[in-house]
């Protein structure tokens, strides 16, 4: 796509994201309980994909097409938004 048409497609994709993601409730994130279940859950489900700190890429990641990105290595910066795109992902 040409600059302006990608511009207005990801304009889109995030305030749709921004509206769904407003009806989120997001519990206080700093339980030890949920702590402890999120790690158990992205060492379960995640990590083949978007790693752990101090993991190589796997052979599933290196062959993925956009590669994954490290979610562990970046900052949260919307909780209720990240929730809304790990559970329902983005096209």
């Amino acid at each position: 796509h040409g600059r302006l048409l990608h511009r207005l497609l990801e304009i889109g994709r995030e305030r749709a994201v921004a509206a769904r993601a407003a009806a989120v409730s997001v519990p206080a994130l700093d339980r030890p309980e949920l702590v402890i279940q999120g790690a158990g859950n992205y060492a379960a489900m995640c990590e083949g994909c978007h790693l752990r700190p101090g993991l190589g890429d796997s052979e599933l990641r290196r062959g993925l097409y956009p590669q994954p990105p490290e979610l562990a290595m970046r900052a949260a910066s919307d909780p209720a938004r990240d929730f809304w795109v790990i559970k329902h992902g983005l096209k």
